[in-house]
């Protein structure tokens, strides 16, 4: 045993200085993530949005807002993503949204992508550490790929 803890194992630093663990590491927190259920906090946020957030006509306007403001940045709509991408983002968040430090991806089990913040990513999208800027290589885990019932997470 080399005395490491979850925090130590985290650290995308072990990707170069040992990739066995690091891949062993995030292999097996990636298969019990898709194996585990969300609990029903979930289900309750899910309905809360439903019922208050999501279709107000401050969301409608939130909604307008991101979408006039990112037709004028940059002329692409959210739309626009990766075919390998399991969790597109489609539309726009409006009223509600969720930040999370939970690299589980069990969000994406009960909201729309638009309205997911990860702080921390999560084991169903890898990105080169080299940043957004400096590479363009990122994908997402198949949905149909690892541990669970082949349905994938959730």
């Amino acid at each position: 045993s080399r005395g490491l803890g979850y925090g130590d194992l985290c650290s995308p630093g072990w990707l170069e200085e040992d990739p066995e663990l690091f891949w062993g590491f995030w292999g097996q927190c990636y298969n019990d993530y898709r194996r585990a259920r969300p609990h029903e906090g979930y289900e309750i946020l899910d309905r809360w949005a439903e019922r208050w957030f999501r279709h107000s006509p401050v969301a409608e306007q939130i909604r307008a807002l991101q979408q006039q403001a990112a037709g004028a940045k940059d002329g692409q709509s959210n739309a626009d993503h990766n075919d390998h991408d399991p969790f597109s983002v489609e539309d726009y968040a409006g009223a509600f949204f969720a930040f999370t430090s939970n690299v589980d991806a069990h969000h994406y089990d009960w909201f729309h992508a638009c309205e997911i913040h990860e702080c921390h990513g999560s084991t169903e999208f890898y990105q080169c550490a080299a940043g957004k800027q400096a590479c363009k290589y990122a994908t997402g885990v198949p949905l149909t790929c690892g541990g669970g019932d082949g349905e994938g997470p959730g």
